[in-house]
């Protein structure tokens, strides 16, 4: 026992203590690491389950893109195909209005020229227009 009172002991004494207090404090650090690792693993764990729902989600909306670009295709078709339409049933009201007024005309005693020049018809249509459906000329 006298050893360990000695200057040397007391040394070794305090050296000891030191080291068990730094292993002391050293294995408190390893424990809070420890919990900050595992905190860590259950984020970056979340994160996966996140990103791999949001990847389905991307492939989700990228199918719905896709629908939505088919569909606006066959609309636009759809659209044009229907203005075609309509112009060709303008052009017919319009061919139906301009012969009823050049009916019209005939009738009141224009010349083919005047109904071609006012209907934009061609002179032989006018033509046919006031021989059936102009005045009738007593010879």
């Amino acid at each position: 026992m006298h050893e360990l009172a000695s200057p040397t002991g007391i040394i070794i004494i305090l050296i000891l203590i030191g080291v068990g207090a730094t292993a002391v404090a050293l294995l408190s650090k390893y424990g809070a690491l420890l919990k900050q690792i595992e905190a860590l693993e259950t984020y970056l764990h979340n994160l996966e389950k996140q990103a791999d729902h949001n990847s389905g989600v991307l492939f989700r909306v990228a199918d719905m893109a896709d629908q939505v670009r088919i569909s606006t295709a066959e609309n636009t078709t759809s659209i044009e195909a229907m203005r075609r339409e309509i112009g060709h049933l303008s052009d017919d009201v319009r061919g139906e209005v301009g012969t009823s007024r050049a009916i019209e005309m005939a009738r009141s005693g224009a010349s083919k020229s005047d109904i071609a020049e006012k209907t934009g018809m061609p002179i032989e249509e006018a033509e046919a227009l006031v021989t059936f459906h102009g005045k009738k000329r007593k010879s």
